[in-house]
């Protein structure tokens, strides 16, 4: 018997037919769906263990990177020149920095450079001047500075919101 159907196609009629496969694969589908909604807050990244905020205010001193930010208390100690590279860190913000935004800053400092910085003498052709540290900065350094840092920022605007119910 001839059939216009290729071989792999040849059991579509009945899986698209028999009720109990219909209804099968929406069981598989439903499930599949729920195992990956329910982990989405895992599939957004990874999570490193908590960092202590004074030792991340030690190793941001520690690696000089008063040299070019100030943050805090902690004043920028760079020399002024026509070159001079000031970026302050922390404040008051509109939008909080996430914890993998703070960390790729840091690890990965070409990756987002703020329109107002991309031009001399804070970047050249779009990289950031900012020094890469991966190489000698250990995990825990990482995770105590990103710590610190996160305890900078504080959200501007509206701070007393009164909810009135619509009745």
């Amino acid at each position: 018997m001839k059939t216009n159907l290729l071989p792999n196609e040849r059991c579509l009629p009945l899986y698209r037919t028999n009720p109990v496969w219909v209804t099968l694969s929406k069981w598989v589908l439903g499930f599949s769906l729920l195992l990956l909604f329910s982990c989405a807050q895992e599939s957004k990244g990874f999570v490193l263990p908590e960092g202590d905020v004074e030792s991340g205010k030690s190793a941001f001193v520690l690696m000089s990177c008063n040299q070019c930010h100030s943050v805090g208390d902690i004043e920028w100690k760079g020399v002024s020149s026509e070159n001079t590279i000031h970026v302050p860190l922390g404040g008051e913000v509109t939008k909080l920095k996430s914890y993998g935004e703070l960390v790729a800053s840091i690890i990965n400092p070409s990756h987002k450079i703020d329109r107002k910085y991309l031009n001399e003498p804070y970047a050249s052709q779009g990289e950031s001047k900012m020094l890469k540290f991966n190489d000698f900065m250990t995990v825990q350094d990482l995770v105590d500075l990103v710590t610190f840092l996160q305890g900078e920022y504080k959200l501007e605007g509206i701070t007393d919101i009164k909810y009135y119910p619509v009745w």
